[in-house]
């Protein structure tokens, strides 16, 4: 089996290391059948082969907010970085009405304008049927408390009623971390019910991290006890308070921009409805300190991302009008300081509505504020989305990773056009990167390669925590290509462990060849990708996410992993896992790591634990540090299993007894449990062992659930 080789495509080091911040996303949208096509799009109405295309949805409405839907194509004209571009066609979409095949598009013969040439009469745009795709994104991260259900119940008015036949709805929720309730359905008990769950999550309820009030009181106690002799304790406070809140608002931008870079490459209409407190573009402005860390830079890439995925992010400030409370806060503050401001309600609500106006200009968005009717702007953002242009142009040169903008013009007068201002022109490995990116943000939304994913947990040499890490695929969900004799499939692997501080203490990523024989292929059907790390004692939450690089297909899974310390001067376990007995077949395999295995014995042996009754699994682990008698210098160890049902013990195995005389080294002791399936009905069982230092008179123990069928 071939060697891994270090990996220098699509995630390199400094992009993990960077996974909060993320950049912009390519400007083309998929076309081919399916919600989720990779392949490039083609102008609707025209054939062309592998043409890249920009998509534009265009809101046209008059003054009164009517909707103008008696366009003609020969009345739009577009503008690139100012200078006239070619329209390849203009299509009119309509929302939960029959609609007719769609008319041939705008001539290919132009004047030097990009207008269509005169003589003949226009041909009027007939409309075509396009569902809706609606995520509704709900914010409780950027609230001083959490989720509130005044937020909750208008959105479920509005999925109950303000959807058209065929649209479909995506509930997504910040908190902590990014959380999916319902991936996108057009069925409406199943919206609600995720609304239920997200309006019933504690988790989102007490997930506010916005303490700016209580900060803002914090500097004022301060400068009252140094009585204003110390400016520079109250600037060095003040920056702590921005850093944090900068840190919280990057974390809530790179969900929205895992949620757009997600959204992509799914096709029909895309709207992002960002349900939020808000947050400042300078978050040291209420502090009245120099904003060095202005985060105006990374809302700008967010909109641009979003703005060349064609999602159109509508935000729905949910501050609502902000209540004037005699004394609230004593005002705005400078350093060394305080002087009389506005209150401090209306400060966030300002500043947080223009960081979200902002958003929703720059992609063609709605932006709702000042109101406490949050349903009223819900419909509003519903109305003005039944209808929509989408422009079609075919941008010049090569990806250059650069911001292009974009001006889509109405020739009829008083009329008032609602457009993205730009793309972002990528090339593949940039959209690649992108999408990868979101895929550990929010690995429940890509299975389309199932992964499985375990780990073991052992003393590495030094005697410091390991982790070993198996990710399981199907072969069949593979592009297996035959090679010499081979079956030989590239893929990308790749785990971050994420501490319950949002930090990514360890994260590795790596692309190799799997060389499968003949008889790999019909023995467990399953790939292994096996890889050792060195993780801290700790609680994570590991993510793995594997990429067939033959077809661009990504599988993504969530498991949370707790390292114990495993101390030297007690008796210790590693994890208790389970292998395959003789007999049984055992997975493929590929090692991802560039430096051979300590200890092949360490390794995941199977993640599955289902399993027939013919099969022979063995329970195996190993056992450190049993103390050694003061007076022979021995050490003794018994080792207890049972197979339980519940609380039943429904078989106990044979128990192990080891003696360690003076001159016997103890290092690791492997201990194995085979299992008696053949003994069992079908069912779901628990292999407990116990392990006893009869020295210390002290024990550890561990579980294990399984499966029989």
């Amino acid at each position: 089996m071939r060697r891994p080789v270090r990996f220098r495509g699509l995630i390199r080091s400094s992009i993990l290391a960077a996974l909060f911040l993320g950049s912009a996303l390519h400007a083309s949208r998929g076309s081919a059948a399916g919600p989720r096509s990779r392949d490039k799009p083609t102008a609707p109405g025209i054939q062309r082969e592998r043409v890249t295309l920009v998509l534009i949805d265009v809101v046209v409405t008059d003054k009164k907010g009517r909707q103008a839907n008696d366009l003609r194509p020969d009345e739009f004209s577009l503008k690139v970085d100012g200078d006239d571009h070619r329209i390849d066609s203009v299509e009119f979409h309509l929302s939960g009405e029959e609609a007719p095949a769609t008319v041939p598009p705008i001539s290919a013969e132009k004047n030097g304008e990009g207008r269509a040439v005169p003589g003949g009469p226009p041909v009027p745009l007939t409309p075509r049927l396009s569902p809706r795709h609606f995520l509704l994104f709900f914010d409780a991260l950027n609230s001083e408390r959490g989720l509130r259900i005044e937020v909750v119940n208008p959105a479920r008015k509005f999925l109950e009623s303000g959807l058209k036949p065929g649209d479909q709805a995506m509930v997504a929720g910040q908190g902590r971390g990014l959380k999916i309730y319902q991936e996108f359905t057009d069925d409406r008990a199943k919206m609600v019910a995720a609304l239920d769950a997200l309006a019933a999550d504690s988790a989102m309820q007490t997930a506010g991290e916005n303490q700016t009030r209580h900060n803002l009181d914090k500097l004022s106690e301060e400068e009252e006890r140094t009585e204003g002799q110390c400016p520079q304790c109250i600037d060095t406070l003040a920056k702590t308070f921005v850093q944090g809140d900068r840190d919280r608002i990057i974390r809530t931008l790179a969900s929205l921009k895992a949620l757009v870079a997600y959204l992509r490459t799914m096709e029909g209409r895309k709207d992002l409805i960002f349900l939020t407190d808000g947050f400042p573009e300078e978050p040291g402005a209420l502090y009245g300190v120099p904003d060095e860390t202005a985060i105006r830079t990374e809302v700008l890439a967010l909109s641009r991302e979003a703005a060349s995925a064609q999602v159109a992010l509508h935000t729905v400030n949910t501050l609502g009008v902000p209540g004037m409370v005699a004394g609230e806060m004593r005002g705005h503050f400078m350093t060394g300081r305080t002087y009389k401001g506005p209150p401090v309600a209306d400060a966030m609500e300002r500043q947080s509505t223009h960081t979200l106006s902002v958003i929703s200009i720059n992609t063609g968005g709605l932006a709702i504020h000042g109101t406490n009717k949050f349903e009223e702007g819900l419909s509003k953002i519903e109305q003005e989305t039944r209808s929509s242009y989408v422009v079609a142009f075919t941008p010049t040169g090569e990806p250059d990773g650069k911001f292009h903008a974009v001006r889509v013009i109405v020739a009829r007068k008083g009329l008032v056009v609602r457009a993205r201002e730009g793309f972002v022109f990528l090339a593949d490995e940039q959209i690649q990167e992108r999408e990868i990116l979101s895929a550990y943000m929010a690995p429940e939304l890509y299975h389309d390669i199932p992964v499985l994913l375990d780990t073991r947990i052992y003393l590495a040499q030094g005697e410091k925590p390991a982790v070993e890490v198996a990710m399981v695929v199907p072969q069949e969900a593979l592009l297996l290509q035959p090679r010499e004799g081979q079956y030989v499939a590239r893929v990308e692997a790749g785990v971050t462990f994420q501490s319950g501080k949002h930090e990514i203490v360890d994260h590795f990523s790596r692309a190799t060849e799997a060389r499968l024989r003949p008889a790999d292929l019909s023995s467990s059907g399953e790939l292994t990708l096996l890889a050792h790390r060195p993780i801290p004692p700790g609680e994570y939450e590991a993510v793995a996410v594997v990429r067939d690089l033959g077809t661009g297909k990504i599988g993504a899974v969530r498991l949370p992993v707790k390292v114990p310390s495993l101390p030297g001067d007690r008796i210790a376990m590693s994890s208790l896992v389970l292998a395959h007995g003789q007999g049984t077949a055992s997975p493929a395999w590929v090692d991802l790591d560039e430096t051979p295995k300590e200890d092949a014995g360490l390794v995941v042996p199977t993640v599955r634990r289902i399993f027939p009754r013919t099969a022979e699994p063995v329970g195996t682990c190993r056992i450190y540090h049993p103390r050694r008698d003061a007076g022979t210098g021995e050490a003794r160890i018994r080792v207890l299993g049972s197979i339980r049902r519940g609380n039943e013990t429904v078989k106990d195995l044979p128990s192990l007894h080891r003696v360690f005389t003076s001159n016997q080294t103890v290092e690791a002791i492997p201990v194995e449990f085979p299992l008696p399936l053949s003994e069992l009905g079908p069912g779901v069982y628990t292999l407990h062992v116990q392990a006893l230092d009869e020295v210390a008179g002290s024990g550890i123990h561990q579980s294990l659930d399984f499966m029989v069928r």
